[in-house]
């Protein structure tokens, strides 16, 4: 910041929006220690660069896909209003759930509970207990409120 403050006010706003720009499209990263084992995509037409950028590094893709979008894209398509945050809430806290879930099964398989409520509670105590708290934090912050 001591820098900014022998900058003209004028250069100095400019950075700092431009340098809160960055931290907002490209603060996540900073969490990532390597490439993701896969990527979830709302709105393909939106993050195209970022499925490009998918489909070049050989990053598997689910994508919500609504009726303006090409589903040969992505490796998993998931037809849905990507436009209404209640449908994209849904789908998002299925998948969530279900990466938590293939994750125990891989770690532990006699453990899982089968009713939905304990298992939901099970799950919970997995997000609690997981070693890498950021990348829980990351499936959960990508979740619209």
């Amino acid at each position: 910041m001591g820098r900014l403050n022998r900058l003209p006010k004028r250069d100095a706003a400019m950075l700092k929006r431009q340098l809160s720009r960055l931290q907002t499209y490209l603060g996540g990263i900073k969490y990532m220690t390597g490439l993701p084992d896969i990527v979830i995509i709302v709105d393909q037409q939106e993050e195209y660069t970022a499925l490009r950028e998918c489909i070049t590094l050989g990053i598997p893709t689910i994508c919500l896909i609504d009726t303006n979008c090409d589903p040969d894209l992505a490796d998993i398509s998931i037809p849905a209003n990507d436009d209404a945050i209640a449908s994209i809430r849904l789908i998002l806290n299925k998948l969530v759930v279900a990466i938590c879930s293939a994750i125990i099964a891989v770690r532990n398989p006699q453990t899982i509970p089968t009713d939905g409520q304990n298992f939901f509670e099970y799950v919970l105590e997995f997000i609690r207990d997981v070693e890498d708290k950021n990348y829980i934090w990351l499936l959960l912050s990508s979740l619209p409120r």
